[in-house]
């Protein structure tokens, strides 16, 4: 946490795989945000609806749906900005024309760094902007 023991914001982290959870959550943890986890899109509404989020980060596969629409689905109880992490690049391509208000896109694995650049910048934005990062 940061001085005043205020975290910097609250993160949900919405993702299928339990390693990719814990990781993004201890890394988020110590660099000062607070995050609530969830593992399919039902744990996430359920979340967003009982807890303010000032953003979501969510794999574009996820058991029960499409992570990428999460953020249009309840926009009356779900954050306005959202970064989708994938394990394949043809996720950004299929899913490009669905126009979601995302605002970035990482690829799996996620570096530290690459991570947190994506909350910051997503955090200070005033609209999603679709821009796809860390594609290699």
């Amino acid at each position: 946490m940061n001085e005043s023991s205020t975290p910097l914001a609250n993160i949900l982290l919405v993702d299928d795989h339990g390693d990719s959870l814990l990781f993004m959550s201890m890394l988020l943890n110590s660099a000062g945000y607070s995050t609530a986890t969830a593992v399919n899109l039902a744990e996430a509404r359920e979340l967003c609806r009982s807890t303010p989020f000032d953003l979501v980060i969510t794999e574009a596969d996820l058991p029960d749906g499409n992570g990428m629409a999460l953020l249009s689905q309840i926009p009356q109880v779900c954050p306005s900005k959202g970064i989708v992490v994938s394990g394949d690049s043809e996720d950004l391509y299929e899913h490009l024309g669905l126009r979601e208000p995302w605002s970035d896109y990482l690829l799996k694995p996620i570096r530290f760094g690459d991570l947190l650049a994506a909350v910051k910048r997503a955090l200070s934005q005033t609209e999603p902007t679709h821009v796809a990062s860390n594609l290699h």
